[in-house]
């Protein structure tokens, strides 16, 4: 199955600026972030957060060594935004608020 592009972002997009400001969860909701697998894989986390290991393991982006899966995201650049995302979840520097799961969690099961 092939994969969409997701649409064409604002002139003015920052992913940094929509990560401090909290207003990535409704980006994503308007379609601005995500390509089919990226917003599949958030799906997954959204509609069962305690899946996180699983699906970092899935993502082959669990640290064997012991480190912290937030510091697994960040090395070797094979991660996505989505995937980050989903490696902060749980510590002080979470992208995502609960509440903000929460509404994307809606938001799936109405899609």
């Amino acid at each position: 199955m092939p994969t969409t592009a997701a649409p064409a972002v604002p002139a003015n997009w920052s992913t940094a600026d929509q990560i401090k400001n909290h207003t990535l969860a409704t980006s994503i909701m308007q379609g601005f972030v995500f390509d089919d697998q990226q917003l599949a894989t958030m799906k997954q986390f959204c509609l069962d957060p305690s899946q996180k290991d699983t699906i970092l393991r899935e993502k082959g982006m669990w640290d064997h060594s012991g480190n912290r899966p937030d510091l697994a995201a960040t090395a070797g650049g094979k991660t996505g935004l989505a995937e980050y995302i989903i490696a902060r979840h749980g510590t002080d520097n979470a992208v995502l608020y609960d509440k903000e799961i929460e509404m994307l969690k809606g938001w799936f099961e109405e899609k």
